[in-house]
Formats: structure tokens, C-alpha cells, sequence
């Protein structure tokens, strides 16, 4: 096992299967990345009022979203994810 602990997650991401998000010392969120993929997607749309919205953030040109996973999967966004995850959003 090896634990990485960075903010730069562009960078290390395709070393991950598993992904743990501490806050003060508390795990708020453990889950591999296969189970993540089956639960929700990461979508970019140009409006904020996508179906099955879980969390959007304004970015250049429109908002990254995660959503509900549809009937197909996405590529984990990490950043993302965490950004949903400590904001209080169930995923």
C-alpha cells in the first residue's frame, strides 16, 4: 500500500483505485474508483440545471457537474469529486 497526500491530483490520478477524504482527522468519504464510476457521472454542460444533479461549479464556458449515473460511465474526476464531497454532497 502506498499513501499519497497531495493537492495536486491531475498529477497522480491514474495511480489511484481508491480514493479517502479526511477532514480533521475523520474519513467522510472511502470508496474505490470502480464504485464510484458505477454510482455518478462527471459531465461538463452549459447549464447549472442538469438532471440528476448532485453538484456544479462555474467554470470557463459553462460548469462541471457530477450527476446520477445514467446508463453510462464516466472518467472520475477527482478534483471534482472532492470539491462535492467536502461541500456536504452525498455520492
Amino acid at each position: 500500500m502506498v499513501i499519497i497526500s497531495t493537492h495536486q491530483v491531475k498529477d497522480v490520478e491514474n495511480l489511484i483505485d481508491k480514493i479517502i477524504i479526511l477532514d480533521e482527522g475523520r474519513i467522510i468519504f472511502q470508496q474505490n474508483i470502480a464504485e464510484i464510476s458505477q454510482k455518478v457521472n462527471f459531465v461538463f454542460s452549459t447549464s447549472d440545471d442538469v438532471d440528476g444533479s448532485i453538484y456544479s461549479e462555474a467554470i470557463p464556458g459553462g460548469y462541471r457537474s457530477v450527476t446520477r449515473n445514467g446508463s453510462s460511465e464516466t472518467e472520475v474526476d477527482i478534483e471534482l469529486l472532492f470539491n462535492a464531497v467536502t461541500k456536504g454532497n452525498k455520492i
